[in-house]
């Protein structure tokens, strides 16, 4: 039968034609053809005198081996072995002893044996378990990785693929030694990745990333313009921007390299000083094709409000009850309404409600306990769909691979889809010319929300539970906000209705991201050791951001109407007259084209000589451009509901305002921009060059040394051309201690024991400052009757390059036969954090202050994989990593000294200097003293000193500088068990303060909910608890924060202080089991009957636990504290055939 199934095979594959001077190859296999015109005249009886080789492939330990590649070397004859690692090979019938057959596969050693007239043979494989680390790609060049002596670490994908996430740096977390990953609150959104702490005040912090050999842009940069709206508005288009690999399908990926310090960085230049991520995508293989179809889903669990310490609504109103009662005052008067104590109580005293009806009323609210977070969250559900081929000839291979995936995250209407698609194919043109080509092409679409407060997770647990959502007639309850429209008097004292729940049905944002990604490697082996190499690259994106705001939505009513289109006041001739828009809402458009080529031109030479010398050198020239055109307009009267046309807004002369708080005067100003909307457009041109030479000599496989040079130049720095040039270089050297004899007493344990030191220097440029000056033209103004501009960004002349010394010490060791595998690192970089140019208005004008800074980062991080058990049947290893990054100001020089108020220190910063001496993110704490015993109002312990860092308490830095991470893997035979978490320690912030809604020390309002911690609090004298107690306004609220000088001195709220002082700091400190994974590849005994070659099921559980600061009650403090991921439950089939 296995004649039967080969004879088959063989006719498909192996058929040959005679053509003229030319023979036709044409392999055929289901669904697909490929030809190709290659070799010479081979006649048809000649291919049929055939003899069959046939045997079994295992491992060393027995293990039947499939899918290996079985070859007659120099020809075009293969085959590979079946699900039970048979093979049947044809070879020509005159071959010659001495011919020789290949058995190859991914993961194992490749074995060639002598034919020698046999018909029958058996082969034995080895585990190559260091082929991935034997060489390392840099996306420039490769090196052996013996001749390697800078800082990196090599994942490969499938060792840290999580079916949950839909982008590879969402799976990045744990994973990597000195790297700290922070999720992303939203799909759609980008994680925040750092690799050895925040070298930089001005610039990106981001890392760069590299997908086979070509640099990925940036092209998610939004305008300042949306920056603008995205804080006046609401609208987030910002946070459901992916990242610059967001296009890329996680499965097409082979392996990630991380390079960290400047030697391994170098060829990089300026844009490597936050490190670089190197992504190789997979490749066809020869001789055989695989198509591999898998699909996951991911749903995860509903958000409760057992996760969160907020009253209930019957706790809600005996607060207000209490409250009410002890005489506590309230910031406004409540409004007369159902669904509050304060408005029921207001509508009982007016005699709108009898006793009987308010305390029906009141039993009513206690008992609603409304769950927004049922109708403002749900189930999250993710599934992904991929579908690859791969496979080619000895001259051509091939990959192909299409992949959809949908999101529907936590937050009921925020989502995202991405469908990808990519073909790469490898071409030897000739023995010494080879060509690679990929095209890639993605389409993300985002959805988001629109609109001033609309963040669904933060009004579920912000807002009264006793509020209900929906009328006994499923219609939304609309209850009374505090809100006004400033031409509308009445409002004032009326409020505006609101419902969440209407109001996200009318506001909406959506992203849609296609790109399209080229490149082309272009080899030419001109000697055996000399290859010219050119590496091109060409991305568009094209992104189409749009956010609404319909005419219903609250952002319309409170802004440009003052009521609900329906309701009775849209028939008052009064209100209408009075609206900014009386029909349509508001629509906001940001179109984004960016498009960004590069070329590298290297030659790279490598050579032994005397087999102790080993040389590795590469030249390159390489030239980058990237452009940024963005068109932004903002629409008025725009009608989503009644296809999507635009209803003019009211001219100043019938605008009539109700009341007397402003009149249309200033309307007279905006009305123009009203009628014609409010359109810009803003370019953005960025071109670099680059030389670079790196080197690398081996003295007899134990002595290595690495020098690299690159200089790199910026259109950035405009005119200036003394700073336009960016000179970076390294050095190291690497020590093989366990090859030197006198070790040799240690072979027995000692495997690898290598010392590495690196020193160089790195650049970095930062896009938020300029040397020119950034006019923006305006329209003709309305008193000079002509155009105008103003200054948008004063240039700054000391603009110039971020730099920064690195210096890298690491041991690699080896042990027990590499059972034990042990990375250290230890690292220190002082950054000349450029000068930053702080212009600020006054009188018309600008001012300035100019500051240079020094930071340092220091840090040691390891790595340790262990091999616990390797029999035939079990297998158990474990891996871990630890990372410790000290970020320190060491020096600073200023031209003007810079004076900050007590908030800067309370706050921290990251993009200013607060204090020399201290790391980026230091911030300060009031010293809380506990509550006064007669009244239970804070207190504090200032002392005397009005200097901040003397009378303030150092409360830490908001930056984590512990990261780390352990992976726990065992199997047995096909079952496989992964256990993954990951830890980010070090680092502080303030927990949110239960008074803030009381300003000024007055009840907030009612329909807010509140923090179950203040039914802990002080209560009367004698209570025991450090929470302080309700107050009621008097002087004493107010504390003098300067002892020495309480008449002089700045006064805060004491309730304002409390929740900015050592009591309310809480680490953000976080430990979590991120995924508990189980597959069963299933046997190959059970597929052969439906022709499958591999068949793996996946179960996985993630966000399995969170170990956190007992202060954030269960919550995430990485998602702010305020929410937590929800666990899901992943089930995912992958098939082989």
């Amino acid at each position: 039968m296995l004649k039967n199934r080969l004879s088959t095979f063989t006719l498909k594959t192996t058929c040959s034609i005679k053509c003229g001077t030319t023979v036709v190859w044409r392999f055929i296999v289901p669904g697909l053809l490929f030809c190709f015109i290659w070799g010479t005249p081979v006649s048809y009886a000649q291919s049929l005198e055939m003899i069959t080789v046939e045997g079994l492939v295992t491992d060393k330990k027995g293990e039947t081996l499939p899918g290996v590649y079985v070859t007659l070397v120099k020809s075009i004859h293969g085959t590979v072995t079946d699900r039970d690692g048979r093979y049947a090979l044809l070879i020509p019938k005159n071959s010659v002893p001495e011919t020789k057959i290949k058995f190859s596969l991914i993961g194992m050693k490749t074995v060639e044996v002598s034919y020698n007239n046999r018909t029958h043979i058996n082969v034995k494989m080895a585990e190559d378990e260091v082929a991935l680390q034997e060489v390392v790609v840099t996306g420039v060049y490769n090196l052996p990785r013996r001749d390697m002596v800078g800082s990196f670490t090599t994942l490969k994908a499938d060792s840290i693929m999580m079916p949950a996430f839909r982008s590879i740096d969402e799976m990045l977390q744990g994973h990597v030694s000195g790297m700290i990953v922070k999720m992303p609150m939203r799909a759609g959104a980008a994680p925040e990745i750092s690799i050895r702490g925040q070298s930089t005040l001005l610039g990106s912090t981001a890392p760069l990333w590299v997908v086979d050999g070509v640099i990925q842009p940036d092209m998610q940069a939004v305008s300042g313009v949306w920056d603008s709206w995205n804080t006046d508005n609401g609208v987030e288009i910002n946070n459901i921007i992916g990242s610059q690999i967001s296009w890329l399908n996680p499965t097409d990926i082979e392996s990630i390299t991380v390079l960290k310090d400047a030697s391994a960085t170098a060829v990089y230049g300026s844009r490597a000083s936050n490190g670089v991520i190197v992504i190789t995508t997979k490749k066809g293989s020869a001789d055989r094709l695989s198509i591999n179809v898998s699909t996951n889903l991911t749903i995860g669990e509903q958000l409760n409000y057992g996760l969160y310490n907020l009253m209930n609504s019957q706790e809600r109103i005996n607060f207000s009850k209490e409250a009410f009662e002890a005489g506590v005052h309230y910031q406004n008067v409540p409004f007369s309404q159902l669904y509050t104590y304060e408005g029921m109580y207001n509508m009982f005293l007016s005699g709108k409600l009898t006793e009987e009806e308010f305390a029906r009323q009141y039993n009513y609210l206690e008992t609603t306990n409304t769950n927004w977070l049922k109708y403002l969250t749900r189930p999250s559900v993710n599934r992904s769909h991929n579908v690859s081929v791969s496979g080619g000839t000895s001259k051509v291979t091939y990959t192909a691979s299409m992949s959809y995936n949908k999101q529907d995250a936590t937050e009921a209407g925020n989502g995202s889809e991405r469908y990808t698609g990519r073909l790469s194919v490898g071409v030897d043109l000739t023995p010494k010319i080879r060509v690679d080509a990929a095209l890639s092409t993605s389409l993300n679409k985002t959805t988001g929300f629109a609109g001033a407060g609309i963040d669904p997770i933060g009004y579920a647990t912000t807002t009264s539970r006793a509020i209900p959502a929906y009328n006994p007639d499923g219609s939304p309850v609309f209850y009374t906000v505090r809100r006004n429209y400033k031409y509308n008097s009445n409002t004032v004292e009326q409020g505006l209705p609101y419902n969440i729940t209407d109001d996200m049905a009318n506001t909406g944002s959506t992203v849609e991201n296609p790109t399209i990604q080229a490149s082309l490697d272009f080899k030419w082996k001109l000697t055996p050791d000399l290859t010219f190499q050119t590496v091109g690259g060409y991305n568009v994106n094209n992104r189409m951001s749009e956010a609404w705001m319909g005419e219903n939505s609250f952002h319309i009513i409170e802004g440009y109407r003052g009521y609900r289109i329906g309701s009775p006041e849209a028939a008052d001739p009064r209100y209408k007259a009075s609206a900014i828009l009386k029909n349509g809402g508001i629509l906001i458009t940001d179109n984004s084209y960016s498009r960004n080529y590069s070329v590298r031109n290297q030659l790279n030479y490598s050579h032994t000589f005397a087999d102790i010398h080993r040389l590795n050198l590469m030249a390159m020239w390489e030239v980058n451009s990237t452009y940024r055109n963005s068109k932004y307009n903002t629409v008025f009267g725009y009608d989503k509901s009644r296809g999507e046309r635009i209803d003019a807004p009211t001219v100043p002369s019938e605008l009539i305002p109700i009341g007397s708080q402003q009149g249309p005067r200033d309307y007279v100003e905006t009305y123009n921009q009203y009628e014609k909307g409010f359109w810009r457009s803003t370019n953005f041109t960025d071109n670099k060059a680059s030389l670079a030479f790196i080197a690398a000599y081996s003295f007899n496989e134990k002595y290595v040394i690495n020098a690299n040079f690159r200089n790199d130049w910026s259109n950035t720095f405009g005119q200036n051309a003394n700073k336009r040039f960016n000179p970076a270089y390294s050095v190291g050297v690497s020590w093989k201690l366990a090859e030197e004899p006198f070790m040799d007493w240690a072979d027995s344990w000692l495997s690898t024991s290598d010392f590495r030191l690196t020193y160089g220097t790195q650049g970095n440029v930062s896009s938020a400052q300029t040397t020119e000056m950034i006019l923006r033209y305006m329209p003709i103004h309305s008193m000079l009757g002509e155009p105008y501009s103003i200054i948008s960004r004063i240039a700054n002349p000391y603009m110039t390059w971020e730099r920064t010394e690195n210096w890298n010490g690491g041991l690699d060791l080896a042990l027990f036969k590499r059972k034990v595998t042990l990375v250290i690192d230890g690292y220190t970089r002082l950054s000349n954090v450029g000068r930053s140019f702080n212009d600020t208005p006054e009188n018309g004008g600008f001012t300035s202050t100019l500051t240079g800074t020094f930071v340092r980062n220091s840090g040691i991080e390891g790595t340790i994989n262990v091999n616990l058990l390797q029999t035939s049947s079990w297998r158990a290893s474990i891996g871990a990593n630890f990372s410790k990054n000290w970020n320190l100001i060491v020096r600073e020089e200023q031209t003007d000294a810079i004076s900050y108020n007590t908030t800067t220190y309370l706050r921290g910063a990251t993009d200013k200097i607060i204090v020399p001496g201290y790391p980026l993110g230091a911030f300060w704490a009031y010293p809380y003293a506990g509550p006064n015993p007669e009244n239970g109002i804070p207190t504090f312990d200032f002392g005397t000193s009005t200097n901040y860092t003397d009378f303030l308490k150092y409360a830490g830095t908001r930056i984590s500088s512990i990261g780390g991470g352990v992976n726990l893997r065992a199997g047995y035979k096909g079952v496989s068990l992964a256990i993954l978490c990951a830890a980010t320690l070090g680092g502080n912030t303030f927990l949110s303060n239960p008074y803030t809604p009381f300003v000024n020390g007055r009840m907030p309002d009612p329909t807010l909910n509140l923090s179950k911690e203040l039914l802990n609090r002080w209560q009367q004298p004698g209570d025991a608890s450090n929470f302080p107690g309700l107050y009621i306004v008097n002087d004493e609220t107010r504390y003098p924060v300067w002892l020495s000088d309480p008449t002089n001195a700045p006064t805060r709220n004491r309730y304002s202080m409390w929740g900015l002082s050592d009591d309310r700091v809480a680490s953000i400190s976080t430990f979590r089991c991120r995924s508990i994974q189980i597959t069963w590849n299933i046997p190959g005994s059970l597929l052969r009957e439906a022709h499958i070659r591999t068949v793996n099921v996946t179960a996985a559980v993630n966000n399995v636990f969170l170990i956190a600061d007992s202060k954030w009650n269960g919550m995430d403090p990485e998602l702010g504290g305020d929410r937590k991921a929800p666990r899901s439950y992943t089930m995912g089939i992958n098939i082989g055939f």
